[in-house]
């Protein structure tokens, strides 16, 4: 992804990582250059114990935990074109009476980013995703059922902030799922900012809402804050450590947890 020479190497391309839904959105507005390629391997883990009300408050719910591995391969096709795919794995334990595990290995999304307009440091794209139905454990049968997936997106690599380059990436989502919740609309904002040399400073937002839930009195919906670093290990390697949690939301779960992040580019 094309972010600036000074900064290139450090580029978040996983805007979401991790709204609502039980996997990551994988996204980005900016394209990686001809014949580059871009592989991020994330593992998260997350635990709750409490989730949003109808009415947006707090109450206690029965532990939850979610440990996942997604992987993000990008492959720059041309200038205007990045195509995407991205594997994932992902376990989960929840109280019962009875205790429930699971482990799912399966689900695959396949897509591409399309370049829209460009000048000079801003970048606006399209990227469209597609996931491809798979078996699986019943507590992941939703998830992995078909999935479309539409982002719009804004990137700006030429900001400042305190004298060090910086920039901007945002996106407007709206996924279509084969499940009950089927429609979701998600905003995503990043801001990167190369506080040390090479080392890229990560806030990221993400909100996220199901209109039209069944059985729902109020619109579900979730706001999400994660902070993390990306550290170059040289040779194209980058090592990523951050932590994420829930600040708000409605008939939805209160969350936190962790992630440890490689990335390569070549």
């Amino acid at each position: 992804m094309i972010v600036a020479s000074r900064v290139s190497r450090f580029v978040l391309m996983t805007a979401a990582l991790e709204g609502v839904s039980p996997s990551p959105a994988w996204a980005g507005a900016f394209l990686l250059e001809p014949g580059r390629w871009q592989v991020i391997s994330t593992y998260r883990f997350s635990t709750s114990s409490s989730k949003y009300d109808g009415n947006g408050l707090r109450v206690a719910e029965k532990r939850y935990g979610k440990s996942e591995g997604a992987s993000l391969i990008e492959y720059g096709f041309d200038r205007d074109i990045t195509l995407l795919m991205s594997p994932s794995l992902r376990s989960v334990r929840a109280q019962g009476p009875p205790d429930t595990t699971g482990v799912n290995i399966g689900a695959l999304d396949l897509g591409a980013r399309w370049r829209i307009y460009r000048e000079g440091p801003q970048t606006v794209s399209f990227q469209a995703l597609t996931r491809v139905p798979a078996r699986s454990d019943p507590l992941f049968m939703s998830e992995n059922r078909a999935k479309t997936e539409l982002r719009l997106g804004y990137g700006r690599s030429d900001l400042l902030f305190r004298g060090r380059d910086a920039f901007l990436d945002a996106g407007l989502v709206w996924a279509k799922r084969a499940e009950p919740w089927r429609d979701e609309l998600r905003t995503e904002v990043t801001l990167g900012w190369q506080r040390w040399p090479g080392r890229l400073v990560l806030m990221q937002w993400f909100y996220s809402a199901y209109p039209g839930a069944p059985g729902e009195s109020r619109m579900p919906q979730q706001l999400k804050i994660e902070g993390s670093t990306v550290s170059s290990l040289g040779a194209g390697w980058s090592l990523q450590v951050g932590t994420f949690v829930s600040r708000g939301g409605v008939s939805t779960r209160y969350e936190r947890g962790s992630l440890i992040g490689l990335w390569r580019k070549f």
